[in-house]
């Protein structure tokens, strides 16, 4: 093999040929040596799972931060048996860097590499790292992926980053073959609202879990709630909500009629659509004068998926009054 010691820059070596054999070293970049603005073209032939192709180690640096070092390192692990598994193509300590361009290759066997934490690996237009384990390149649905321990961990796409194979982060028509994916998409074309997507241009936010939420401000995003008047609001009332009311928040603007019954409901508001689930509370709130002065009679029951229900409590609402009460629910 080849021994660096101390510091070597413009370094050119071409056309580099080695049999790496038990516990030996192709290339060892060693203690405090700085490897920069180099070429290097070799093929090393490993025999068993000991030898390693190329090592960097103590506070080498390969490339360091002038990361214009060319590297074409191909290697293959052969012994007289035939073909061989486990060497280690790439082996780097923890306090070495390695920043470089080129391409390495394992030539289709099984070898590791061996990135300890604190080390500096940037490996810039590489089509693979090593081919059956670490890599990143084209593949056939279009997109560049990055693969550790065989397993596909990120993918770049167009529109989207999957993260993981059926994880995916951003806008697609079909992100994912999988069922579990976390996506950003639009609500509707040509809208510029944010919301959870499911692939489509729809919302699909219901099962959204946080620790906590910071906002200026928190606005409803279905289509508004449907309400009816019951007993509570007398016989002839009329209802309505006001305009921009969601299932979230909103206004109910009510005329009570003829003898409003008491301890029955007054209004039922039913939600645009049912809700994964029953929010713990739908709170009133007086808005207007007539109403302050019967809240000690208006509440909510317990709201449920699809709605909720504002109760005449003990004393009956006073007949032919325009009451308006808001509410939010959550």
């Amino acid at each position: 093999g080849t021994s660096f010691s101390n510091s070597f820059g413009y370094t050119s070596i071409r056309g580099f040929r080695a049999q790496v054999r038990t516990n030996q070293i192709g290339f060892s970049v060693e203690t405090n040596t700085f490897l920069y603005h180099s070429y290097i073209d070799a093929i090393v032939e490993t025999s068993d799972a000991s030898g390693t192709v190329m090592s960097v180690t103590g506070t080498g640096k390969v490339g360091g931060n002038q990361g214009d070092d060319v590297i074409f390192l191909r290697a293959e692990c052969v012994n007289v048996n035939g073909s061989c598994t486990g060497a280690t193509l790439l082996k780097l300590e923890s306090q070495t860097q390695f920043v470089a361009n080129g391409f390495m290759n394992a030539l289709g066997v099984t070898m590791k590499t061996t990135v300890a934490p604190g080390a500096v690996l940037t490996w810039n237009g590489t089509t693979a790292l090593n081919q059956s384990t670490n890599s990143f390149g084209w593949s056939a649905d279009g997109s560049v992926r990055f693969r550790f321990a065989n397993s596909t961990a990120v993918s770049l796409f167009s529109n989207n980053v999957r993260l993981g194979g059926p994880f995916v982060l951003g806008w697609s028509t079909g992100p994912t073959t999988a069922a579990n994916y976390v996506g950003f998409s639009p609500c509707a074309i040509g809208t510029a609202v944010l919301c959870l997507g499911n692939g489509k241009s729809a919302d699909s936010s219901a099962g959204l879990s946080a620790g906590a939420f910071f906002a200026p401000q928190f606005i409803g995003n279905s289509a508004a709630p449907t309400v009816v008047a019951g007993p509570g609001a007398g016989m002839g009332a009329t209802v309505t909500l006001t305009p921009g009311s969601t299932s979230v928040s909103g206004s109910v603007l009510f005329t009570t009629g003829t003898s409003p019954a008491n301890l029955s409901p007054a209004v039922t508001v039913t939600f645009a659509t049912p809700l994964a689930q029953p929010p713990n509370t739908c709170t009133p709130v007086a808005q207007n004068a007539v109403t302050a002065r019967a809240m000690d009679s208006l509440y909510t029951e317990p709201p449920t998926t699809t709605g909720f229900v504002l109760s005449a409590g003990l004393q009956s609402l006073r007949p032919s009054n325009t009451y308006q009460v808001g509410y939010t629910c959550f």
